[in-house]
């Protein structure tokens, strides 16, 4: 069990599809993601994401950053998602990833 999978509430979860551009993770942490090329262990299971309470819709990915970064690798921007009714109690800081950029690039290089 991943360590998010610990974290996640008795609640149901709503389920979703969502666009890569709508995900907020801290930028060192999904750089590392990418940059190790490691496959998921999961690669058919849906992301995991809180809503940002101070950001209208956008969201957290609280688990599934190398799903993502399979999905950026593969040009593939919406992808499914599991999210919780309540944001973060200790939401992640600046600097933020750029998924828009990134999604971007990937789409760039594989024309």
């Amino acid at each position: 069990m991943s360590p998010a999978a610990s974290h996640r509430p008795a609640d149901p979860l709503r389920p979703m599809l969502v666009s890569l551009t709508a995900l907020i993770a801290e930028h060192d942490a999904m750089q590392e993601v990418l940059d190790s090329a490691r496959d998921s262990d999961t690669p058919h299971a849906p992301l995991y994401l809180k809503p940002r309470a101070d950001m209208v819709g956008r969201f957290e990915l609280a688990d599934g950053h190398h799903r993502v970064a399979a999905a950026l690798r593969s040009g593939i921007t919406v992808l499914p998602a599991l999210v919780e009714d309540q944001p973060d109690d200790e939401p992640y800081q600046p600097p933020f990833f750029d998924f828009t950029a990134a999604a971007s690039a990937t789409a760039t290089a594989r024309r």
